[in-house]
Order: C-alpha cells, then sequence, then structure tokens
C-alpha cells in the first residue's frame, strides 16, 4: 500500500498521476492477489486460474522461480496475451517476468509478440545496486536475447517507458501491454534525475519514477504484500497484518484499480475479487472467450454498477499446496484453517475483516456459527473442485541448475559480464 500516495493517504510519497488516474477510475477495496509470493501470482493473473491448478506453489522454503530454475509456466495453460493475440491484438510485455528463464517458458512463447525486460527479481543477480557476491550479473532480455549484463538499473525504468510508449504508438489500434515494474521488489533503485528527490529516500525516489509519465494503463495493482524482513527498503501493508509470504491480510490484499474514460464510473467497490479476474475481464472486453475453464470472473458488470457485490462468494489463500485461509463475502469472515505444518485451530480462527481490518481480534465461533459454516462448506466445494485438476509435479519445485542461467557473455570475467561499466553507480 506504501507505494502509492493521497489514494491511500500516504503523506510523504508523491505519485500524483497513478493517484489521479485511481481517483477517476474505479477502486477496487477488497482486491487480492492471486498468491503471496510473485512467481505464483503473476502465473495466476496471467492465467486467470489458481496456482494450486497450474503446479505453481512451491512449498515453504522455495516459492518462487530462481534466475536458473528448471521449469516454468507450462504449455498446457494459455494466457490472456495467447487468447488476445489470436484476436488480432498486439501485445508486449515490459519489466519483469519471472515465470521460468529458459527460453521455452519466455514470454514471447506466451502470447506476448514482444518482451523487453528482466525476466526475474532484481535480487536475484549482481548489479551496481545488489552484490550478488560473484554471481550471475543481472540480465535485460529483448525478446529472448541478451542486450545488457548486468543491467543499468539507473536508467532501466526510463528504457521500460519509452519501450511501452513507443509499443503503443507503432501498435495497431488493438493493443494489449503488461507494464510489470521491477520497482515492486528490493534493491530499490532510481535514475539521477530522481535521486534525492523526494520524501522518503530511494524508496521514495522509486515511487516518484514510477509515476513520471502518464500512462495509458488500464489495471493497476500488485502480485503480493510488502516484503516486511527488508523493513524500510520492503515497505508496508499499513493497517493490514503481516506481509509478503504470509496469508493474512497483508500479504495478499493489494490496491487495485480499473480506469476506462467514458466507460468505467469512477466510485469505489466492495465486491471480493482477485488478480485471477483480469484474465476473464479483458476477454469479456475483447469478446473473446477462454479455451480452458479458469477460476477468474469477469469484472466488468462492476465498470458502471459498483454497488453489485456478488462477483463470488468466497476466496482460497494458499501457502505451497496448503489451503491456510479463506475469505467469504457473507460477512466479512476470515478463516484461518488448520494445516498439518502450522498450529491446529479447531475450529478455525475467525475474523471479520472489514471491522477488523488488522485481523487483531479473533471472533467467538460459537456466536458466528452461520459464517464459519458458509466458509467451511465453501472450503469444502472448493477441494472437491481440486480432484483430479492439480498438477503431481510442481514446477518451483523442479529445482535449479546452474547450466540454464541467462549467460551472454559466456568467455567474460567476471562470470557472463558483458557491461562491467554496469557495476558503478552513476553520481
Amino acid at each position: 500500500m506504501e507505494i502509492l500516495g493521497t489514494y491511500t493517504g500516504h503523506p510523504t510519497i508523491e505519485t500524483p498521476n497513478i493517484d489521479r488516474l485511481a481517483l477517476e477510475g474505479l477502486r477496487l477495496t477488497q482486491f487480492y492477489a492471486g498468491f503471496q509470493l510473485c512467481s505464483p501470482s503473476r502465473a495466476s493473473l496471467l492465467t486467470g486460474k489458481l496456482p494450486i491448478r497450474l503446479g505453481i506453489t512451491g512449498d515453504w522454503e522455495e516459492g518462487v522461480f530462481t534466475n536458473s530454475a528448471i521449469g516454468g509456466l507450462t504449455a498446457e495453460h494459455e494466457t490472456w496475451a495467447d487468447v488476445l493475440r489470436g484476436k488480432g491484438y498486439a501485445t508486449k510485455l515490459v519489466g519483469k517476468w519471472h515465470l521460468g528463464q529458459r527460453p521455452e517458458f519466455l514470454p514471447t512463447r506466451w502470447g506476448f509478440d514482444s518482451y523487453f525486460g528482466i525476466p526475474y527479481s532484481v535480487d536475484m543477480g549482481s548489479s551496481a545496486w545488489f552484490d550478488d557476491k560473484g554471481g550471475t550479473p543481472l540480465p535485460l532480455l529483448e525478446n529472448e536475447t541478451v542486450i545488457e549484463q548486468p543491467v543499468d538499473l539507473s536508467t532501466v525504468s526510463e528504457r521500460y517507458v519509452r519501450a511501452a510508449k513507443s509499443f503503443m504508438t507503432a501498435a495497431s489500434p488493438k493493443f494489449a501491454l503488461m507494464y510489470a515494474s521491477n520497482h515492486v521488489h528490493v534493491p530499490n533503485y532510481a535514475s539521477p534525475r530522481f535521486c534525492n528527490t523526494s520524501r522518503r529516500g530511494r524508496y521514495g525516489d522509486a515511487a516518484a519514477e514510477l509515476d513520471w509519465e502518464p500512462n495509458t494503463l488500464t489495471i493497476f495493482s500488485s502480485d503480493n504484500g510488502p516484503w516486511l524482513v527488508e523493513e524500510v527498503e520492503g515497505g508496508s501493508a499499513g493497517l493490514f497484518f503481516e506481509g509478503k509470504r504470509s496469508t493474512w491480510e497483508g500479504g495478499l490484499r493489494v490496491p487495485a484499480f480499473l480506469h476506462w474514460p467514458g466507460l468505467v464510473r469512477p466510485g469505489v467497490s466492495l465486491a471480493l475479487a482477485a488478480s485471477y479476474d483480469v484474465f476473464a475481464t479483458i476477454l469479456a472486453v475483447a469478446g473473446a472467450e477462454p479455451r480452458l475453464q479458469v477460476d477468474g470472473r469477469d469484472l466488468s458488470p462492476l465498470f458502471t454498477n459498483q454497488r453489485r457485490r456478488e462477483v463470488r462468494d468466497c476466496l482460497f489463500f494458499y501457502r505451497g499446496r496448503d489451503l491456510w485461509a479463506t475469505r467469504c463475502a457473507c460477512s466479512g469472515a476470515h478463516a484461518l484453517l488448520p494445516c498439518g505444518r502450522v498450529q491446529f485451530h479447531d475450529p478455525p480462527l475467525l475474523f471479520d475483516v472489514e471491522e477488523d481490518p488488522s485481523e487483531k481480534w479473533a471472533l467467538d465461533p460459537f456466536s458466528r456459527s452461520k459464517a464459519l459454516e458458509t466458509i467451511l462448506v465453501a472450503t469444502a466445494k472448493h477441494k472437491k473442485s481440486l480432484r483430479g485438476f492439480v498438477p503431481e509435479q510442481d514446477q518451483i519445485l523442479l529445482g535449479s541448475n546452474d547450466d540454464f542461467k541467462i549467460c551472454g557473455c559466456p568467455d567474460a570475467l567476471p562470470n557472463c559480464t558483458c557491461n562491467p561499466e554496469n557495476f558503478d553507480i552513476p553520481s
């Protein structure tokens, strides 16, 4: 939440253009990421499916794809970019990917005509802003080719913006752009003209740079909550409890808004929604049909009817392959379900997250028996729907192999360093 300024009432983060888009659009205040870690969440956003159905959840120790991952998003699924390209749309991804760095897993194999970005998190390779202790330098890709290694992080955000604007200018009237800024992840960095321009140090400078150019994004959100172990560099969940890697509100509840002048009525919606609804919503707007069954719901009925709340009844929150919590709209209740690796709660912990968004006070389940019954019935129905639809092999748990690291200059010293000058932070 802290990355946004007046949208969330933050006193020292200045993002006026993003705030304006939010205030002129439809703000979704009950919106959740598809997972509490980036790789599963991004896979969910692109495919409209829960990560458990994709075989991309990992476990407690390994929750995302590494920079030498063996696995990735597999061919039996489809992305909204696949569908839109089939409908004649020009498609491009700019920024972070993190769904496999091997050629067969890159965005250009997943419906995007072109790609410009860093294929995983910026802390998974050495750069001027992060010492990976002799690790592989952080690469910048143009489609499937390394064009810089390590990437110059001080200029990459401006180059992202230029690539996005160039694409939108040159594309046909039908285009789809996914802009996935690396600024959502530490280490934080900023271009020289943004350094020391905010009142919040490098974190604020990075947020200011995100807001430099007016943009045409119509759907804005995040892939998970803040990384609290990084303290001030990792952001804040505000009044929500916990952050990234947790199934509490702070790990999954994220800012989101839809902006479409003349078609989306400005306002606030309390509908229970999630990032995997992006798939169904984009397809509905484009007049396309999915080839496969998805978990996401079409949010377009909310465009002109913010009072509508019946998008869905419940959401299901996983850590690894274990179902940890269920959020239902019936009474704003949230139950922490029993799991073999955590403290067993029988009955589950029950919270009214509309009245108690910080999840400070567990409710008496016996006095809220109707809400608890609704949650337990919905959870049982959800588990039944998974039978036969969960891949046996989790792609993240295939592990890593150094032979699959991206290396643009294999003969260079130090290892894979094509651009040694980029290890220096500009003054």
